[in-house]
């Protein structure tokens, strides 16, 4: 399983989910993290008016799940789209919202 973290500084979950600087894209096998890979968003500098997130998604490709602290409905529709599910987080550290999100 993939899980990708939208992040700017590699440590704290960014809140806006499709400006993020990196995606944090988590293995987890087996309950446990055996590699961690930041991809780097092409979308991170927005200019204003219209956009897709289609490459944002496909960055994520190889995802099945993001965790978000917010998330537009723009991104819940691409990321549908593409068969990759999204989980709103209230934490705010990488670290602590992978590890809740496996604990269950």
């Amino acid at each position: 399983m993939k899980i990708a973290v939208p992040t700017s500084d590699r440590y704290k979950v960014f809140e806006r989910t499709g400006h993020a600087t990196f995606y944090a894209v988590f293995t987890i096998e087996q309950s446990n993290i055996t590699h961690i890979d930041f991809r780097e968003n092409p979308l991170q500098v927005h200019t204003g008016g219209e956009h897709s997130y289609k490459e944002m998604v496909t960055l994520l490709h190889d995802c099945d799940l993001i965790l978000v602290q917010k998330i537009g409905k723009s991104v819940v529709a691409e990321l549908t789209t593409a068969g990759i599910q999204y989980k709103i987080t209230k934490v705010s550290l990488i670290g602590e919202a992978i590890h809740q999100y496996l604990s269950g």
